[in-house]
């Protein structure tokens, strides 16, 4: 049985969402947490939202207040969540993870209710880009975000996701349902996109259940792919090596670029991580490629190197793969992101190549 998980994981796994700042920013929502984790929030950030948290034994006066309540256990969302309900029985009770989180993390309101999203209608296309860490994806997404064209494909599966799969018996999460709430509430004009990082994909999928995996299943099934890649294998493994070495991997104004260039720049060379993360990324991309071909989907493969090129050339044909129309006018926006390769990455790689014997295409 998985142990349950601590306050301090938790509040990490749920920090990009903001929903304590979520909390604080009404005055008619508070959160019923149990002991463990009010503890950690009266000790944390300076107590700055122990002022959130209520008691089933509040005033009267108090708790005819609260028009929203969150209910947070690290033992059993559900069941705190049943008891919340009968104690505030004026208040909309919500488990913090299994119904907050969830919405938050699948671009809807977390205050909003699940079934108006539902209500929608599920999009007309679905589509993935699938690729390596340092591929260039993040750009590739952000650029065809930026055309509006195409919807807003953006890396949804992140390590919160897998922390509420780990724990879904402890928060009563369901990943079909956040599947079908994510490809309703985060589409646009009738396009859902999403970016997929082999590494997360192949840690989560031993994780997933039967039934979990069915609904994925049943979501490519009517999804096309897009297999991003990068000709220069060397220079992706070179990239990660630095990216982790750094703790940055996306830069997205001119000084931030010349304080990482200065951190990148103490870095010594290591050709055995080099060389894990080359044959990591290549391993994976053997598995993706064989799923792709199994599944009988479409795919375009994009590789970086090209859209680099010529952006324009490669939005068109994205856009007649996906809709089977050419794509109408459109303007190729300025990126924030730097381009973070310099001479010391070109330096690491040829002799990573001449270490490993392996050819310039490598």
């Amino acid at each position: 049985m998985t142990e349950a998980p601590t306050a301090d994981a938790l509040f990490r796994a749920v920090k990009k969402l903001g929903l304590l700042e979520h909390l604080a920013g009404r005055e008619d929502a508070r959160l019923l947490a149990d002991p463990a984790a009010a503890a950690f929030l009266k000790t944390s950030w300076q107590g700055e939202f122990a002022h959130l948290l209520v008691s089933t034994d509040a005033p009267a006066a108090e708790r005819a207040r609260i028009g929203h309540l969150w209910a947070l256990s690290l033992q059993d969302e559900p069941r705190l969540k049943r008891y919340a309900a009968t104690h505030f029985p004026k208040a909309a009770v919500k488990g913090f993870v299994g119904d907050a989180a969830v919405m938050a993390s699948a671009r809807a309101d977390p205050f909003g209710e699940e079934a108006e999203v539902m209500a929608s209608p599920p999009p007309e296309v679905t589509w993935a880009i699938l690729c390596a860490p340092r591929t260039g994806s993040t750009w590739l997404s952000n650029l065809v975000r930026e055309t509006g064209l195409l919807g807003r494909p953006t890396e949804h599966l992140r390590p919160l996701i897998r922390f509420m799969v780990e724990n879904r018996r402890v928060f009563g999460f369901d990943f079909a349902r956040w599947l079908a709430l994510l490809a309703r509430s985060d589409q646009k004009d009738g396009i859902f996109g999403t970016k997929i990082i082999h590494d997360f994909a192949l840690e989560l999928s031993p994780l997933l259940t039967l039934e979990e995996r069915r609904s994925v299943d049943r979501l490519a099934a009517r999804s096309h792919f897009v297999h991003f890649r990068r000709r220069d294998r060397a220079a992706q493994a070179v990239s990660e090596y630095l990216a982790e070495a750094t703790r940055t991997w996306h830069v997205r104004s001119p000084d931030g670029l010349a304080r990482y260039e200065a951190e990148k720049a103490a870095v010594p060379y290591d050709g055995e991580k080099i060389g894990a993360a080359f044959a990591r990324h290549g391993a994976a991309e053997e598995r993706v490629a064989s799923w792709l071909k199994r599944s009988g989907r479409p795919v375009l493969t994009l590789w970086y190197e090209d859209v680099l090129a010529a952006p324009r050339a490669a939005i068109e044909e994205l856009h007649l793969f996906l809709t089977g129309r050419p794509a109408p006018a459109f303007r190729i926006p300025e990126t924030r992101y730097q381009r973070l390769g310099n001479g010391l990455n070109e330096e690491m790689a040829g002799r990573f190549r001449r270490e490993a014997g392996r050819q310039a295409d490598l």
